[in-house]
């Protein structure tokens, strides 16, 4: 996860950054980790997908309504 979101950042991601972040997320009930083995896998809750899709439709309109404007 810190290797893709650094490449779109074009910069490097240390856990001083990462973990607190992750840490944010889970108190707001957005996301879950589970182990496997010695890892930690994080996924969204649903409560973190209602966000999300709520976050993309805000977005989706914001950027069409830019488009329409363009033209």
């Amino acid at each position: 996860m810190a290797r893709i979101v650094g490449d779109r950042k074009k910069t490097v991601l240390t856990p001083g950054t990462i973990y607190p972040a992750l840490k944010r997320l889970r108190k707001q009930k957005l996301i879950q980790y589970k182990r496997k083995g010695r890892k930690k896998v994080y996924f969204l809750t649903d409560i973190g997908n209602k966000e999300l899709q709520a976050l993309y439709s805000v977005f989706s309109e914001f950027f069409s309504g830019l488009k329409t404007k363009i033209k």
